[in-house]
């Protein structure tokens, strides 16, 4: 027998062979594509033997089935001429290399039959799984040996092909059993539609449904939305108690909801020619990322309105469009229970706010009635708010000062020789703070003292001699050397920096300082004294004009906001500064009723409110929107 690939019926899917023998790819494609195959067993066999024959780069593939003392030729294919005698004689090494198939599934060896253009050809036989445990299914192929690299490759798909089958025969057991009478499935929708309505919990209700249509009708995966606002949201995933409501997957499976419900029709992919287009776009893009056979989504009708939708999957095979009109049926006859559950599982405000709806509707007519009611709320508060006074104040943020700051800054060019204290220590009145580094200072003293002694030598020597302008000159340097032997002990006096008064070191690093060169007025040190302290506020020039001289005010810290502490407005200092924010702002001085507490320090922050007056809600609420645009339109 001789046969060719140009001789084989066309498969029932041509367009998906692959053109290109090198394209792997496509390849294990096609097969995987086979493992659902909807043909009979010859026609599955032919697709297999073309598919394997060109994945393994053969020219032919051979299926025997071979039991305890016979055998049957399943399936031959083969693209090259070959007569009778030599497709007995590959029949025969094939099954010579099946004997020799013991603790592994597959077997190889020089070919002995002649006629294939290869270097070194080699006959491959591997063994598949068999529906029949009494006879197992030996599949050989000829492949070139001169490669060693390439040989084994090809070893290694006949292992990865050889599953193919028994996936396809698992799957056509499967349609067999989905295939089943149609009283069945309607037994099944019946079972299905007593079961939910037997539920008294909504959420209870919606995870009975979708585990019924999952296990009945053999989904692999069943999703129930409900409605909740303009959206229908995720409500039960088929065996899956929690999920993450804001995960990309429900966002996904929410899509194909609205897009359901939208359109008010059922979806189904593939659509058997019924239609499609942009309005089953997400459902087309979901079924390609998933790799699904089929996708449903059926909305629930209640009132003649979409109120929910179930979204169901599969991805091994299609359920049949009987079944799918009867699990419409059952979703719709639940529909109306669930809504009632819905209902009651909702908490007392949301029932109320359903029968206070009801009510009013018999009052301002059939329809709208949320929104005559709210109108009506809007124009009551807008009289109300014209009329109604309360407390206006403004509101700015507030820093506590104190003007008890001392800046203790370097005497002069040297080094910090001590530090003694840290940034955040109690200091006293004259307490020793730094010590600068002396003892350049006590050399160019001795250096002015022997200058001092030196030139008043000189101005004697001169008097002695009557020598008036010699004795002037020494008398000149003596003065000099006088002077700056003061200036540098003054400085020495200076050495030894201390505090000016009580407080707090705010300011300074003594790691830093230690040791460290400075310049003649460098700041060393910061020391508050937190006492005396007031509120410094910074007010846009906008709201200046609204607040007097002993206006009423609170202070609240950022690190107490639970607690409100009362000024008085002290000073206005009448000339604004620039601001990045607000533009132009005023610096308002206000001091606190109340003596500071003792963890009070200079620059907390905080929010300052100031009491103006009693001025309408309406005015408090638009009055900035109305003086920008009388800005704009110089009104």
């Amino acid at each position: 027998m001789t046969a060719t690939a140009k001789a084989l019926p066309n498969p029932p899917v041509p367009e998906n062979h692959p053109q290109d023998r090198t394209d792997a790819r496509q390849l294990f494609s096609a097969l995987k594509r086979l493992c659902r195959f909807d043909g009979d067993e010859a026609a599955f066999w032919k697709e297999y033997a073309f598919y394997t024959a060109e994945l393994c780069r053969s020219p032919l593939t051979l299926a025997l089935s071979v039991g305890d003392e016979t055998w049957k030729a399943v399936h031959f294919h083969c693209s090259v001429d070959i007569d009778e005698a030599a497709r007995d004689a590959l029949i025969r090494q094939t099954l010579t290399l099946h004997t020799r198939m013991k603790d592994r599934d597959f077997a190889f060896e020089p070919l002995r039959v002649r006629g294939f253009a290869m270097p070194a050809p080699f006959l491959l036989a591997f063994r598949i799984d068999s529906a029949d445990d009494a006879s197992s299914t030996v599949v050989s192929v000829v492949t070139d040996h001169s490669d060693q690299e390439r040989f084994n490759d090809i070893v290694v798909r006949t292992q990865l092909v050889g599953h193919v089958h028994a996936a396809w025969r698992q799957y056509t057991v499967q349609r067999r059993q989905l295939a089943g009478p149609s009283d069945i499935r309607l037994l099944y929708a019946l079972e299905l539609l007593d079961d939910v309505i037997a539920q008294k919990k909504f959420g209870l209700a919606c995870m009975t449904l979708v585990n019924e249509l999952a296990t009945r009708f053999g989904f692999s995966l069943a999703s129930m939305g409900w409605k909740k606002g303009d959206h229908i949201k995720t409500r039960a995933v088929s065996h899956l108690e929690n999920f993450d409501k804001n995960s990309e997957a429900i966002a996904d499976v929410e899509g194909l909801f609205e897009e359901a419900a939208d359109g008010e029709r059922e979806i189904v992919l593939p659509d058997r020619g019924e239609g499609g287009g942009a309005v089953i776009h997400r459902h087309r893009l979901y079924k390609s990322a998933k790799d699904l056979d089929q996708i449903a989504t059926i909305p629930i009708y209640v009132e003649g309105m979409a109120a929910a939708a179930v979204t169901l999957e599969r991805v091994d095979g299609e359920v049949g469009e009987n079944d799918l009109k009867l699990i419409s049926i059952a979703l719709n006859q639940a529909g109306p229970w669930l809504a009632e559950l819905h209902k009651r599982d909702q908490w007392m405000g949301a029932r109320l706010a359903y029968a206070a709806k009801h009510h009013l509707a018999w009052w301002l007519g059939p329809e709208n009635t949320w929104r005559k009611l709210f109108i009506l709320i809007f124009i009551a508060a807008l009289a109300a708010s014209w009329f109604y006074k309360i407390d206006f104040r403004l509101e700015s943020t507030a820093t506590l000062e104190t003007d008890n700051v001392a800046y203790l800054s370097a005497p002069f060019h040297g080094f910090v020789e001590e530090v003694h204290v840290h940034a955040g220590d109690a200091v006293s009145r004259g307490q020793l703070l730094v010590r600068l580094d002396t003892e350049e200072l006590a050399l160019k003293e001795l250096e002015e003292e022997a200058k001092v002694q030196r030139f008043t030598r000189e101005a004697e020597k001169a008097q002695s001699s009557r020598d008036l302008a010699d004795m002037k000159v020494a008398l000149a340097r003596v003065k000099q050397a006088e002077t700056e032997l003061k200036r540098i002990r003054h400085y020495l006096d200076q050495a030894r920096v201390v505090a000016p008064f009580d407080g707090i070191v705010v300011d300074g690093d003594k790691q830093e300082l230690q040791g460290s060169p400075v310049s003649k007025g460098d700041m060393l040190l910061k020391v508050a004294n937190p006492t005396n302290l007031y509120v410094k506020i910074k007010l846009s020039e906008r709201d200046i004009d609204d607040v007097k001289s002993n206006a009423p005010g609170e202070l609240k810290l950022l690190s107490q906001p639970n607690a409100f502490h009362d000024l008085t407005v002290d000073t206005i200092i009448p000339v604004a500064q620039p601001d990045a924010e607000e533009g132009g702002v005023f610096v308002i001085k206000a001091r606190l009723k109340d003596e500071p507490a003792a963890w009070w320090r200079p620059g907390m922050s905080g929010v300052a409110y100031i009491h103006v007056d009693r001025r309408p809600v309406l005015w408090i609420l638009l009055h900035r929107t109305i003086d920008a645009i009388r800005m704009k339109l110089w009104f």
